[in-house]
């Protein structure tokens, strides 16, 4: 019964793929799921082999590991906005694959990608040159609540998880982990520095920093639209966020998908500008 529970899913799994990401995003998937099978659910390659990787959205550098993250946004579409948004503000932007989706779904829109992993910063540029997409600007730091530096802990190899919070980083422990310093800028320091007046939407994944974005951005977000925000670093990680946006006259909704929880908030103030 389990094996063919097994079978139904990847046929289902790989189905999607196809439909979402093309004919190699599926065949990579299952080269992925087959080498999972063959060492008993362990990854052997994702951290350490990047591979190039022909998408319905474009032409992708990164690695096996990186097909869960592809699912995620393009295939469960984890997160969720409402409008066509023309100006967007990708936190936690990894190797480009949410922005690469914003630029699927709204080929005109303008984008800040804001990443501050040496190596993930490396690739997003990369991707973004190999993809040709235009109006997307890469910024290599880490939003917090203010301006300076701070520690950021990443896995080590190709592995993509990085944070500035010491507390989320004791789960690379087992895998190693790399400690480097970065540098810092509030929102407010990046809507500034980009002359930027309004924004459509948010979306910040930042692997349990999340609410010190929010926190440097009090300015910001009373011109922004849209929030959406992965709040499941911690166990109360989504009820802090949601209290902070309520209070800043924000309509807030829980949802979960890809069983994680995630916040979708609307500025009851800017929406319909």
């Amino acid at each position: 019964m389990k094996a063919i529970k097994g079978l139904s899913r990847t046929k289902e799994y790989t189905y999607y793929y196809l439909k979402h990401l093309g004919i190699i995003a599926a065949f990579a998937y299952l080269i992925s799921n087959a080498l999972r099978v063959l060492r008993s659910g362990r990854y052997v390659i994702t951290d350490k082999v990047p591979i190039l990787l022909p998408t319905k959205a474009g032409l992708l550098f990164c690695t096996f590991e990186d097909l869960s993250v592809l699912w995620e946004v393009f295939c469960e579409r984890v997160y969720s906005f409402s409008t066509h948004p023309k100006i967007v503000v990708d936190v936690g932007a990894h190797i480009g694959i949410f922005t690469l989706y914003v630029k699927k779904v709204c080929p005109y829109s303008q984008i800040i990608a804001v990443e501050p992993c040496p190596l993930s910063f490396r690739l997003l540029k990369l991707n973004m040159r190999l993809t040709k997409l235009s109006n997307i600007i890469v910024v290599p730091y880490a939003l917090s609540l203010s301006r300076g530096c701070t520690t950021l802990y990443s896995g080590l190899g190709w592995r993509g998880v990085s944070t500035t919070k010491l507390e989320f980083a004791k789960h690379f422990t087992k895998h190693g982990k790399t400690i480097l310093k970065v540098p810092t800028i509030t929102l407010d320091d990046l809507a500034r520095s980009m002359h930027v007046t309004s924004i459509d939407l948010i979306k910040i994944d930042v692997e349990g920093a999340e609410l010190d974005v929010l926190k440097g951005g009090s300015e910001t977000l009373t011109r922004t639209k849209e929030l959406v925000i992965a709040a499941y670093h911690t166990p109360t990680e989504a009820d802090e966020i949601e209290v902070f946006l309520r209070e800043r006259r924000f309509n807030v909704r829980r949802y979960h998908a890809g069983g994680a929880t995630y916040i979708y908030a609307v500025n009851i103030w800017v929406k319909g500008g």
